[in-house]
């Protein structure tokens, strides 16, 4: 048995597989190059479902290409190479289709057509990643508070003698009394000093004394 493709209309054709499973860009690049090449280098698989209609079993992506590019440009866009099943390859060509969509999908499928197992694996996988990035971010976040803290308690002292620099001395019993009373005490000492004397000198006269 010798597979040999046709020439089939791309309006005859549809897909079960929504075209929101590809991208758009990709669909739009491969449609250019279907219309500069005149075709597609993988030929579409199609099931007859009657005389003028078929459906996608394999080459979903090319179908979208297709009709991309028959959008473009009806005329070139028209037609699209594909191998048809019938009986007598029906087995065969299936048997292959399978075996190559898993591989093909692997790459194409959208998280909604994951299987369980690869969700989970899939959330995992991005909760540890989120563990990871918490727990890095809290030891981060704890180094700073200890250099904060850290600072804090080296400048205290430093705050402490500078308000102990700040402290305004209280007056001496000498800074409260007036000039005759000061006067009057240093006679009593036996200090001598001028009638023009400053009460400032009066005062470390007295205590030198």
């Amino acid at each position: 048995m010798k597979l040999s493709t046709s020439l089939v209309a791309v309006k005859k054709i549809k897909s079960n597989i929504d075209a929101s499973h590809f991208s758009q860009e990709k669909i739009e690049e491969i449609a250019n190059l279907i219309l500069q090449t005149e075709g597609v280098i993988n030929p579409l698989i199609l099931q007859r479902l009657s005389k003028d209609s078929y459906e996608v079993i394999y080459g979903d992506l090319e179908y979208y290409a297709a009709v991309r590019a028959k959008e473009k440009d009806s005329l070139k866009g028209e037609m699209i190479g594909a191998f048809i099943i019938d009986s007598d390859n029906e087995y065969l060509i299936k048997k292959q289709v399978e075996l190559l969509r898993k591989d093909r999908f692997s790459d194409n499928r959208t998280s909604s057509e994951q299987t369980s197992e690869e969700v989970s694996l899939n959330a995992n996988r991005i909760e540890q990643k989120l563990e990871f990035l918490v727990t890095g971010l809290a030891q981060v976040i704890e180094k700073v508070s200890n250099i904060e803290q850290n600072l804090l308690e080296n400048q205290q002292p430093k705050r402490n003698q500078q308000q102990k620099n700040t402290v305004k001395p209280e007056k001496s019993g000498y800074a409260a009394m007036t000039i005759p009373q000061l006067k009057e005490l240093a006679k009593e000492k036996g200090i001598q000093f001028s009638a023009k004397i400053k009460k400032g000198e009066l005062i470390a006269a007295l205590e030198s004394k």
